[in-house]
């Protein structure tokens, strides 16, 4: 008898696409960037019951070392897109006062080019305040925060919301999740209804709407911004290594001089091919459903010589400085995406500079093996650009210059599991 936890019975009372065994789950929010692996033992996809939408419904597990062994931290969660967020919303957290330290850790904190704290949100409910611990990237305008934390969406939280329930709010995605693997019927009802109930205030809201997205004075971004400004490039730096000698302070390369260098070596190569760097929120809640190898670092947005809108992404190793991907994303017919995938030889993953082609229902992707966060160089990046660029012009006149609504309109579903790393 197979003791392994499923949602097959819901996914199939719901008219949820099923998987097993699926690694194809976006790491939108912070709680699915933890471990140094994600398993995902049960995925169900489509129309979210009790009117959360479409999004994910996942049995996942991240794993870790702990003291004599490798450990697992399981979790039930319903993710869904919501991009209205993306205007006001950074990073806000609602935990349950319950979940270990590790589990409400933000894993992404020494990825930052600038390092600050997270702000501790105060609400006016002591009983609220007794169960969730409510928090904020420091960039965050709290403004907002208030508005979305209503008295009403308090009060529920406070009294009807499931046992151990928590959320996260973060680039343009919902994650809503629950300790331990549920597949109770009415839990996950509740678990999806509770989704649906923070996703209408997330919808309902408008925040400041003064900053476009971007943090003022006095954020990590602008601190970031006028560091830049501070060492403009005559041309673009042949590595990240040499981007970065430009920002040290004393004789070695801190952390701080590698990630402005890392920074500034992508704005560099991605202008001079004709691409305009992006917030990674807005990267992020427009592209949720597009699983790339490694984890998000930048990214991109342009267009090729053929008219098609283009993404260019770059994923860093969460376990090595010298590997990462380069990754563009074309959109493009589902159909022609596909086959021209399908026509290209599988490259070797474990290869620097080996092209993979794959396709995921609207867009084609083409991505690399690199030197990531500190070995990435200007002739590996020269090289990926052209090779893939070549490679999308031989999708079909037909395909060329159509929208990102057409293309998802037309797409038909398709999960793609991103290669593993290798060494």
């Amino acid at each position: 008898m197979n003791s392994t936890p499923t949602l097959a019975a819901y996914a199939a009372r719901h008219r949820l696409r099923h998987r097993a065994a699926s690694f194809g789950l976006p790491k939108a929010t912070q709680l699915m960037r933890h471990g140094f692996m994600q398993e995902v033992p049960s995925l169900a996809g489509g129309e979210l019951p009790e009117g959360a939408g479409d999004g994910w419904l996942a049995l996942v597990s991240y794993v870790y070392e702990g003291r004599n062994e490798l450990e697992r931290s399981p979790f039930t969660i319903a993710l869904v897109g919501a991009p209205a967020s993306t205007e006001y919303a950074i990073r806000v957290l609602c935990h349950d006062r319950g979940l270990d330290e590790r589990d409400r850790s933000n894993p992404d904190a020494d990825r930052q080019v600038v390092k600050l704290d997270d702000k501790a949100v105060r609400l006016e409910s002591d009983l609220f305040l007794e169960r969730y611990a409510v928090s904020t990237d420091h960039d965050q305008d709290q403004v907002s925060v208030w508005q979305l934390f209503s008295p009403g969406l308090i009060l529920w939280l406070t009294e009807k919301a499931p046992t151990r329930f928590s959320f996260e709010l973060q680039d343009g995605a919902l994650c809503c999740f629950v300790p331990g693997h549920v597949t109770d019927e009415d839990e996950l009802d509740a678990l999806c209804a509770a989704a649906a109930r923070i996703l209408a205030r997330v919808v309902a809201i408008r925040g400041p709407g003064d900053r476009d997205g971007v943090p003022g004075d006095g954020t990590r971004w602008s601190a970031m911004e006028g560091d830049l400004a501070e060492h403009p490039f005559a041309s673009p730096p042949a590595s990240v290594k040499a981007a970065a000698k430009h920002f040290r302070s004393g004789l070695r390369l801190g952390d701080r001089a590698w990630g402005l260098g890392a920074e500034a070596f992508f704005r560099e190569h991605a202008a001079l091919v004709g691409f305009e760097p992006i917030a990674g929120a807005a990267y992020r809640a427009a592209h949720l459903d597009t699983f790339l190898p490694g984890i998000f670092a930048r990214a991109a947005q342009g267009r090729l010589s053929g008219g098609e809108e283009a993404f260019l992404v770059l994923t860093d190793s969460d376990d090595y400085d010298d590997m990462g991907w380069t990754n563009l994303i074309v959109m493009a017919s589902p159909l022609a995406a596909r086959a021209l995938a399908q026509s290209v030889p599988r490259g070797d993953t474990s290869q620097r500079g080996s092209m993979q082609v794959g396709a995921d229902g609207r867009s084609l992707i083409l991505s690399t093996l690199d030197g990531g966060r500190q070995g990435r160089t200007a002739e590996e990046f020269g090289a990926f650009f052209a090779a893939a660029t070549e490679l999308a012009a031989r999708l079909r006149p037909a395909d060329r210059n159509r929208s990102r609504r057409e293309c998802e309109q037309a797409g038909e579903e398709e999960v793609r599991d991103p290669p593993a790393p290798t060494r």
